[in-house]
């Protein structure tokens, strides 16, 4: 499995390197080990959603499917998948299962 650091997972979700490491702390960054006192991430890892703002929250599923494409070279499908587990369903999405 490749492995990024804190800072090239900054770079490429725009966000800081602290940002990451508060993130990976905090358990939301799929598949973060912590090894001593770093932090490394598998190179696939998803950014994951920022919460605070509903546009931030809109906005995440697009991101991750750019960046996939983009910088993993996986498919649609797979970026789809990983951030699906990020979108809550609505009430009509439920009942239609």
């Amino acid at each position: 499995m490749d492995w990024i650091t804190t800072k090239e997972a900054a770079e490429l979700w725009g966000i800081s390197m602290r940002r990451v490491q508060i993130l990976c702390d905090k358990g939301h960054v799929d598949g973060a080990i912590k090894l001593s006192d770093i932090w490394v991430i598998p190179k696939g890892a998803a950014k994951p959603i920022d919460g605070r703002t509903k546009n931030a929250r809109q906005n995440h599923l697009a991101m991750n499917e750019t960046m996939a494409e983009k910088h993993f070279h996986i498919t649609f499908a797979d970026a789809r998948i990983k951030s699906d587990k990020y979108t809550k369903k609505t009430d009509k999405e439920s009942s239609e299962e």
